[in-house]
Formats: structure tokens, sequence, C-alpha cells
């Protein structure tokens, strides 16, 4: 036995036992009473330390951790659940140790890239104008003016808000030709719309070259692949450049399921014209975008391919969504139709063919060449040649 008696017998003659203990055991028990001894005097230092708050480090790597899981797993999209995944100071001001309470210090200051709370996208937390008046009787403000009216766009027109985490990574996707006044209140309206909304995004004009028969669908299928390239974008508002929101209160956020925002233009009086329409300004998820394959390369000229991408959505049962009338309201710049825009008299027969061609004819069989690629201060120029009739 390690800690046992060794007993001897005394030498002949006598009858008596000689017992001791073994030499490990004292060495056992001189070696366990000096840890003992050494674990009670660290534990009365740590306490004074402490006390002192001169151990900041150990309580600010634990608030620090818990802060990163917290801002990383919450994907919080109202205010209360924004008001939830805060971390609560009282959780990480104290530990116990040997059933003793030690106060720890919580000064440790957390890294910049931790602090920052995601946005807040509940209409009560933006700082919204509701109802805006927008007109066209003036002249716009020219590029150069409009650089300085809005220096927080950089980048091709990209903008993030500084004061918070975006959670919704917008692409905004304009098809273009030959429409520099309107391409100018397009910018000089949507910028400060889409900042107080807290959205992660920028805006991508894709222009049509040359001067042949313009295709709105093919441009916009362009858009979606040429924005993917720059940066990885949760949704793509495809929008026309005549149309203006009169309410930002439409939010451009990222929908659910597919959205029809311009519900209610000033040319139809405010009124959705058909229940099917889905066209002017609409907002799609990428996975949505993809499944349906995009818009159709065929409809060359003007019509058509709005309510054809609409019988895309149906056939891959995705419902539409719509704001409320009261909200959904946009002006529209006033224009003739220019030429190789013209009405497009093929659109009605290429309807029909809608639900048996969505899968050989969208994103899978899109051809372009890009001629210009340019990122200006309020937006990124995509200048390509579609190959279409001329």
């Amino acid at each position: 036995m390690l800690c046992g008696k060794k007993c001897l017998m005394e030498p002949m003659g006598k009858s008596t036992l000689s017992c001791s203990r073994e030499p490990a055991c004292t060495f056992f028990k001189s070696c366990s009473t000096l840890l003992y001894t050494l674990s009670v005097i660290q534990v009365v230092i740590f306490v004074a330390l402490a006390s002192l708050q001169l151990i900041p480090s150990y309580s600010g790597s634990i608030k620090q951790r818990a802060t990163v899981t917290a801002t990383t797993l919450a994907p919080t999209t109202t205010a209360e659940q924004t008001t939830s995944s805060k971390i609560d100071d009282s959780l990480w001001s104290k530990v116990f140790l040997n059933k003793a309470e030690v106060v720890l210090s919580t000064k440790a200051p957390l890294p910049a890239n931790v602090t920052k709370v995601t946005c807040s996208y509940n209409i009560n937390d933006l700082k919204l104008k509701g109802p805006m008046d927008i007109t066209f009787d003036n002249e716009p403000p020219t590029m150069e003016e409009l650089n300085k009216m809005y220096p927080d766009v950089s980048n091709g027109g990209s903008y993030k808000p500084k004061h918070c985490l975006a959670l919704h990574k917008v692409a905004i996707i304009v098809p273009y030709r030959n429409r520099e006044l309107h391409l100018r209140y397009f910018l000089f309206y949507m910028h400060p719309f889409l900042m107080r909304q807290n959205l992660d995004y920028k805006i991508y004009i894709i222009n049509q070259h040359g001067n042949g028969t313009f295709n709105r669908a093919k441009l916009l299928n362009v858009g979606f692949i040429e924005s993917l390239s720059d940066y990885a974008f949760q949704c793509f508002t495809f929008h026309d450049v005549d149309l203006i929101p009169e309410d930002d209160r439409i939010l451009y956020t990222c929908p659910p399921s597919p959205r029809h925002l311009s519900r209610g233009v000033d040319k139809f009086k405010y009124k959705l014209p058909y229940v099917g329409l889905f066209g002017g300004a609409v907002q799609l998820k990428k996975e949505h975008f993809i499944k349906v394959n995009g818009f159709s390369n065929t409809f060359w000229g003007w019509g058509g391919e709005d309510d054809e991408f609409s019988r895309r959505l149906q056939v891959s049962r995705l419902p539409k969504l719509r704001y409320p009338a009261d909200i959904a309201k946009y002006k529209m710049i006033r224009h003739k139709h220019e030429k190789g825009n013209e009405v497009n008299p093929d659109r009605y027969n290429k309807l029909q063919k809608a639900f048996y061609q969505m899968h050989k004819d969208g994103l899978s069989t899109l051809a372009y060449w890009v001629v210009e690629k340019t990122e200006y201060q309020l937006y990124t120029n995509v200048t390509v040649e579609l190959f279409g009739p001329r």
C-alpha cells in the first residue's frame, strides 16, 4: 500500500514490532498539502485583482465572442427581433469561482466590426418621408451636380448604411437606351429614396448598343448576370427608367416572393390595369429568378415580355405580392415610343408559348457581348450588343 505502514520484526530476542510510514506516503502527503495551499493563494490573488479591475480581458473576450455569435446568427428583420438579439451586459459581468462571486471588468473595447448592429426595417424605425412630391416640370440636375449632391454614393452607384449592417443586398437593374434626361431624374429621386431604407444596393444601367430593335427583357437578363459577377446580391429590382415611386414606404427590401412594386401609376389613374400585370418595377430573389429561367430573350420591340414573365411565375407556383394601393403609387415620365421600340406585333402569339418554352428560352440561352462596362459615381453603365434584328 502506498500510504500504509511498514512493520519489521525487531532483532532476535525481542517480540515487538517496529512500524513506520513508507517514504512515498510522506512525500505524497507533503505534495497534497502544498498544492492545496497554492490553490487557496491563487483564489485569493484572483479575487483581489478582480476587485481592483486589473483583469478585464477575460470577461471582455467572453462578451466579444457572444456578440459575434449573436450578430452572425440573428437575421433580424423587425424592431422586436433586433432588440431581442442584443447582448445583455449583466450576463457577462459576473462569474462564479469556487462558490465565491468574482466581479469582472466589462470595460474592454469591442472590435469595430462587432459593435455595428443590424439595421432595422420597421417602418417606425426608418427615417422615411411617406408621400413625396415628384415633379418633372423642372430640368433635373446635371450629372456633375448630382455627384456633389450624393457624396455617400460611390463605386458605380453603390451605397451601404454606415450606422448599421444592412440585411438586404439589392441590385437595381434598369434597361436603357438614349434616355439621358430620364436617367438624371431617376438618379435624382432614387438615390435618397433607397438610402433612407438602409439598403446595401447598387444601380446598374444596362444600355443596348446600336440602333436595332429594343429588347427590354433580354437587357434585364444581362443585368442579372452582370451584377452577380460583381457582388453577392440577394435580390434584384427590375426597374423602368421612366418610373419614380411617390412614397418611400414602398420598401425595396428583398421580398419572400416575387413583388410587383408599381401597382398604381398616374398614367392609369393609379389603378391596376389587370390582375396579371407584372411590369414596370418588380422584385425577385435570386433563386426565384433562376427558377423561372429569367425573362424570355425573344421579345423584340415594345410589349408582351412582362405578361409572359407573369405566366412563368404562375407555372412555377410563385405568388405575386403587392403593397397596398394607397402606398404603391408611381409617377411616369411621359414620352413617345422611340424608333427601334415600336409595338411588337407578334407578342400575343409568343404569350401562348410561355408554358412550354420557359425552360428553353431565358437565362439558359442568353447570348450577348459586353461593349463597355464603366463605373461612374452614381451608377454602373453596361453597354451590350444583343445580336438582334436591325
